[in-house]
């Protein structure tokens, strides 16, 4: 019989997911029976959603594409509410005013914004160790983030809260996993101890999952982290990481996020030139080191190459020297960067602009959600 795991579709594949196998906890999942093929009938399950799909005649449907009715009716555990698929449209639901980003974008201190940003963010990743495969890259942010926001639904009476099939459709809307992916990292986020269940489990009634004390506390400081760095160019962001303070401020900025994940809207993917690092594991983390190396350099400095040291970049983003060396290389292909020798790099403007506009977005979209939770933080009181 072949291993339950094994290669999952995305970056997290191999070693860390297939060793939470034979974990004790694996079994509380409500995994299916084995389908005759060796492989449990929820890791088949993509694939037998297209197929039923297509045989239903619905149209364009695939597994990289937003779940369709048929799959929705698939594996949901009995007593459980089924999802609603979301509204046409709602992907360009939520866009920036050009006004707000325009304004951003000219404010004088942006790369100040950026630089603490950047630091915050990159000295939070080189900390975090093992957890670094919970946050490490899109698709695992948006899996953290969207399992609080599932839980904020059920907090403020909402939703039903977290389950496994809600969080595994959400991801899956998302558009950046497959169900799989998305259940073998809840799996492992019960591993390493952010999601434990509310209550015992009942024949017939579903049980949600609640986050520890310890995910709150990790996101509550990445949130204060963001925060800080808003608060250079906004007032926004100081009282916001002011209202922190409150546990309930937390959870609403937790929702406002996760209605972001639910429509798919990616900020720091937002530019296409960046590819080169945003689609990879530790990508956006090794581009944030270039910058903060470019903007420590002097001009000269800047303009004849700085040197960037492969092998530390790789310690701090716990990912290999030769992946970080193939990004350089790639990037380098595509006009984001030039090499002088072996470690001395040349950043164009084409990765400035691009870091910069995807930073404005980014920034953009936090001053909109908190401005938000606060509004709704206030009304609460």
């Amino acid at each position: 019989m072949r291993p339950a795991f094994g290669k999952v579709r995305g970056q997290d594949s191999g070693l860390v997911i297939a060793s939470l196998a034979s974990h004790p906890q694996s079994s509380a999942l409500g995994e299916q029976a084995d389908d005759g093929k060796g492989y449990p009938a929820w890791r088949t399950m993509p694939r037998e959603a297209d197929n039923r799909s297509r045989k239903a005649g619905v149209p364009g449907c695939n597994r990289w594409q937003s779940i369709s009715d048929a799959a929705m009716n698939l594996s949901h555990n009995e007593g459980e509410p089924r999802p609603h698929p979301p509204e046409t449209g709602s992907r360009t639901a939520r866009h920036i005013p050009p006004e707000a980003l325009e304004a951003l974008a000219n404010h004088p201190q942006l790369t100040e914004a950026t630089v603490k940003l950047f630091t915050m963010i990159t000295s939070h990743q080189a900390a975090q160790g093992l957890l670094r495969f919970v946050v490490g890259d899109r698709g695992r942010r948006a899996a953290f983030w969207g399992a609080l926001a599932l839980h904020t639904e059920r907090e403020f009476g909402d939703g039903i809260g977290l389950t496994v099939n809600r969080f595994c459709d959400r991801l899956h809307e998302h558009g950046d996993m497959s169900r799989g992916r998305a259940r073998a990292l809840f799996i492992f986020m019960r591993h390493v101890g952010f999601l434990e269940r509310s209550g015992v489990d009942r024949p017939g009634i579903y049980v949600p999952y609640v986050p520890t004390d310890r995910m709150m506390a990790l996101a509550t400081e990445r949130l204060s982290r963001a925060l800080e760095a808003l608060s250079i160019i906004s007032q926004t962001g100081t009282d916001g990481r002011a209202a922190l303070d409150d546990p309930d401020f937390p959870l609403l900025l937790c929702m406002k996020i996760g209605s972001l994940v639910g429509e798919g809207i990616r900020p720091l993917a937002s530019e296409p030139s960046l590819k080169a690092f945003s689609s990879r594991d530790g990508g956006e983390y090794i581009a944030m080191h270039l910058f903060l190396a470019h903007a420590a350099a002097t001009p000269q400095e800047q303009r004849d190459g700085f040197v960037f040291q492969l092998t530390a970049c790789a310690k701090q983003t716990h990912v290999s020297r030769p992946h970080v060396s193939n990004m350089i290389r790639d990037a380098a292909d595509d006009g984001l960067l030039k090499r002088r020798g072996r470690e001395e790099i040349i950043l164009t403007d084409l990765f400035l602009t691009s870091v910069s506009k995807s930073v404005v977005l980014t920034l953009a979209y936090l001053e909109k959600m908190t401005r938000s939770a606060l509004a709704d933080f206030n009304r609460r009181a």
